[in-house]
């Protein structure tokens, strides 16, 4: 049985939720559907919170690193900020460098999503009009998040009226010791033969190596996690090497480098300027889907 409850809600829209299971308990608000708590036991019982945020929500307007949010419409870099669909040239928001991240100046991280309470979890609802940050389409975005015994899942569904491009992720940060240590002295297993390349801007190539035989290579349990099942192709692993100086987190402390994991599920970065046949692309008509499953086990 799963508990939803509403929390409280502020005067411009903001509510946040509480989704508790027997074995789970989360904190989420609608701001960019992120995902503010999540409490899971130890090997004893105790509950306490394995993900990474900001001590207030007034922080997160102008959070650098995306704590525990959707990303969208398109997650990761798109080079130069731009691309092209059906002949037609997009300019985007250059955010990074030369390069458009995480939907740009205003992406979905930011957006007040409508909220439909469920038996055992949160839909949210966001319309992305035609245009916005210079992508086509008006664009619905369908986030549920439920939790089933130990499991938490994100489930993403998205349609369009014009032909566009969307690649959407969650940018939740583990420390399974609840920041008592680094991410470093976590053990990280991911069943990946291939690498994604980047360029000196972290910006996908689209080239692809073997893991094999480099420190790239998780398909072993390793020292630098979690149980992860996804049915995107890509997962992006970030050890939050630039956290340093950027944030007060929930302590009331700024954070440092590595002390969190991000698994980032979704499609090939880049892809529009990539791939051949890009998957990121959204036809009018179709629906995107995409499953993310967070296991929490006592190992």
């Amino acid at each position: 049985m799963v508990k939803v409850e509403l929390l409280k809600e502020l005067n411009n829209g903001i509510r946040f939720y509480a989704l508790e299971n027997e074995a789970l308990r989360l904190v989420v608000v609608n701001m960019g559907c992120r995902i503010m708590e999540i409490l899971a036991p130890d090997a004893s019982g105790k509950r306490s919170d394995v993900i990474l945020g900001l001590k207030n929500i007034e922080d997160y307007a102008n959070d650098p690193a995306y704590f525990g949010a959707v990303i969208g419409r398109v997650a990761n870099r798109i080079g130069d900020a731009r691309f092209t669909l059906n002949g037609k040239t997009y300019e985007l928001y250059a955010n990074n460098g030369k390069n458009h991240l995480h939907g740009g100046k205003e992406g979905f991280d930011k957006k007040i999503f409508d909220v439909t309470p469920l038996e055992n979890g949160l839909r949210f609802h966001y319309l992305s009009k035609d245009g916005e940050e210079g992508y086509p389409g008006n664009l619905n975005l369908y986030v549920t998040y439920t939790l089933d015994d130990n499991t938490f899942s994100i489930h993403y569904e998205a349609d369009t009226d014009a032909d566009t491009v969307v690649n959407f992720t969650n940018h939740l940060y583990f420390n399974l010791s609840n920041t008592l240590e680094k991410v470093t002295e976590h053990s990280l297993q991911i069943n990946a033969d291939y690498i994604g390349c980047v360029d000196d801007t972290c910006l996908a190539t689209g080239e692809l190596l073997p893991v094999k035989d480099t420190p790239f290579d998780f398909n072993k349990m390793k020292k630098i996690g979690q149980v992860i099942s996804t049915t995107a192709p890509v997962v992006q692993v970030y050890t939050g090497n630039f956290l340093k100086d950027g944030c007060i987190g929930k302590a009331g402390r700024v954070y440092e480098n590595r002390e969190g994991v991000a698994l980032e599920t979704q499609l090939m970065p880049n892809a529009i300027n990539t791939e051949e046949n890009p998957s990121t692309i959204l036809r009018k008509g179709d629906k995107f889907e995409s499953n993310t499953k967070y296991v929490f086990e006592i190992m």
